[in-house]
């Protein structure tokens, strides 16, 4: 009779805990959303590189199931310059721009503060929403600079000069040569810190 009443409690909900909180990866804690549907019901490492080339389909992945796939790789969500090369070299902020509309109520993740203006040789002259991807991306100034300082690059006039190596591939990119690239796309004036 006791385990009938145990599982009985069980069914109900009595004697579960809740799963991992991911609220700190919003802005706004109380807004995150563990429940939102983000993504289709592909193993982890599918639903990953889907999501990387903006090619996720609704169906039943939530942004828990999301956010426990990244930490089970190795990824630390409440640091934004965390980086894992699993299954490809990703930083924890790249990650949080993928789901903030979604998971979060208000489309803000906790480290969308980041200011990228130092990439401009005027900084007032930073895009932040410019729209900077390849075709068919839906990428912004902000995205891809974050990914750039997660790995490494100093984009600001400091780091001319300078360049990073992804650990996944070990190719090496300098910061002149970046910083030139996203600077007629995330600067109005079309100037990067290092022109």
């Amino acid at each position: 009779m006791a385990l009938a009443l145990a599982l009985l409690g069980r069914a109900d909900g009595f004697g579960t805990s809740p799963g991992p909180d991911y609220s700190y990866i919003c802005a706004d804690p109380a807004g995150y959303l563990g429940d939102a549907i983000v993504g289709d019901a592909y193993d982890g490492a599918n639903i990953a590189e889907q999501a990387f080339l903006g090619d996720v389909v609704a169906t039943d992945v939530t942004c828990d199931t999301q956010m426990a796939y990244w930490e089970g790789v190795g990824l630390d969500l409440s640091q934004c310059a965390a980086t894992t090369t699993t299954p490809f070299f990703i930083p924890t902020v790249s990650v949080l721009w993928w789901y903030d509309s979604t998971c979060c109520s208000d489309g803000i993740h906790a480290c969308a503060d980041n200011d990228y203006s130092s990439l401009c040789k005027d900084e007032d002259a930073y895009l932040p929403e410019n729209q900077c991807g390849d075709e068919g991306e839906d990428k912004t100034c902000d995205m891809q600079m974050s990914f750039w300082w997660a790995l490494g690059l100093d984009l600001s006039s400091a780091g001319c000069g300078s360049s990073a190596t992804t650990p996944d591939d070990g190719e090496v990119y300098a910061a002149n040569d970046i910083g030139s690239m996203f600077a007629p796309l995330c600067c109005s004036n079309g100037l990067s810190a290092c022109s």
